[in-house]
């Protein structure tokens, strides 16, 4: 699945995507890819923090299917 976005928020853009950004001419190709890649490494990054933080808080005491699962 692709992602787009024309937002990037508080992300900031690595040097590498910024000087082919102001390539001259700039190659459309090589910023797409570059900028694919940017946002596949992103996105991982987020799916694995939130994956994480999912984790941690299914084993907090107060995670009411665990306390269930605990429960004699």
């Amino acid at each position: 699945m692709a992602y787009r976005a024309d937002q990037v928020g508080s992300l900031l853009r690595p040097p590498e995507l910024l000087a082919a950004r102001e390539a001259t001419p700039p190659d459309p190709g090589r910023l797409r890819a570059l900028e694919d890649q940017h946002i596949l490494r992103v996105v991982t990054r987020q799916r694995r923090g939130r994956h994480k933080r999912r984790q941690e808080s299914h084993a907090a005491p107060s995670c009411q299917p665990c306390a269930a699962r605990s429960r004699p």
